[in-house]
């Protein structure tokens, strides 16, 4: 989240840097943030809500649900140079018991932020700092109902407990010219930060390089992806799943009101039209292309049967890699 945002940072004051620049600009805390504080605080928030989170129960497990920022607040204390986030939102995760649950959360996250310039690309990163309050978290649907009417504060803590495993872990940001390479946690140089996909097609920016899980009756809701030019092209590529399922891209009007409905338990057809889709089968890879005109999209895992035409078989783990293709 405020990892895209601070790597804006970089391409604001920092892609003109040269070796010439990088040693005093490394060798300065203050510098640095005063090109922080200067250039990438205001793009903080516009770039928190431009696509949502996945939620991950441990480093590197396949993400169970996804957050997505709606409301955002910046305040930065100059004296010992942090940076106070007040995010909110809403969002779904998922657990053996409940099921789905569909949440609303307000959190104030604190960091120390930093970066590098390296040879690999400009490290960014965001330290926690220790002082942190609770997230306040409202459960709004359960699909188990007899688990939501037998521990209804014990699902807040989960929800709760899920959140915070994401979001309090500090992050690092490796930024190069096509990519934002994200990862929870704090990776030093020259390592980098953990995807499934290796990648070495430098004519492609990514989203999104990620691994999912959707069980049986659920969806993940992607993105939004932008396409920013005509003649883009939206780039998916997933590796073989467990089980079939299917990608359903919508736009996203029809994906945020899609979404909001399945958060409060509800399963349907989306409220617009699918404009294009592909099967994910077991045993093979699948790559595709999708040329749409520009604006932002949801890319929908649906493994409800009640979308699309494949049948779920069982829960669907997958990695998939997200691009534009220009």
């Amino acid at each position: 989240m405020i990892a895209r945002a601070a790597a804006l940072l970089l391409l604001m004051t920092l892609a003109g840097c040269t070796t010439v620049f990088r040693q005093p600009v490394n060798a300065s805390p203050g510098l640095r943030w005063w090109l922080f504080s200067n250039y990438g605080r205001s793009q903080i928030c516009p770039e928190l809500r431009r696509q949502g989170v996945p939620l991950r129960p441990a480093a590197k497990a396949p993400s169970v649900g996804r957050f997505f920022p709606q409301r955002c607040r910046v305040t930065l204390d100059e004296r010992q140079h942090l940076v106070t986030v007040d995010v909110g939102g809403s969002g779904y995760g998922y657990a053996p018991v409940s099921g789905r649950v569909g949440f609303e959360l307000d959190a104030s996250l604190r960091y120390r932020m930093d970066f590098q310039i390296t040879d690999q690309g400009t490290y960014i990163w965001g330290v926690p700092v220790a002082a942190q309050s609770r997230p306040r978290v409202h459960v709004t649907s359960v699909e188990n109902g007899l688990a939501g009417m037998a521990t209804p504060v014990g699902l807040d803590v989960v929800a709760e407990q899920l959140v915070r495993t994401e979001l309090y872990r500090g992050f690092t940001v490796l930024h190069h010219e096509r990519a934002h390479e994200f990862s929870l946690g704090i990776v030093r140089p020259p390592m980098r930060p953990y995807t499934p996909f290796t990648l070495r097609d430098g004519a492609r920016f990514v989203f999104a390089n990620e691994t999912i899980s959707v069980h049986a009756g659920q969806r993940d809701y992607l993105g939004p992806f932008h396409v920013t030019e005509p003649g883009q092209r939206l780039s998916l590529r997933f590796s073989p799943a467990s089980a079939p399922a299917e990608a359903l891209v919508v736009t996203r009007m029809a994906g945020e009101s899609w979404r909001l409905g399945y958060q409060q338990g509800q399963l349907g057809p989306p409220p617009g039209p699918i404009l294009a889709g592909t099967p994910i089968q077991p045993g093979r890879s699948t790559v595709r292309e999708f040329r749409l005109p520009p604006g932002a999209y949801y890319v929908v895992v649906d493994n409800t049967g009640q979308a699309g035409n494949v049948l779920p078989t069982g829960g669907v783990v997958v990695s998939y890699v997200a691009q534009l293709l220009d």
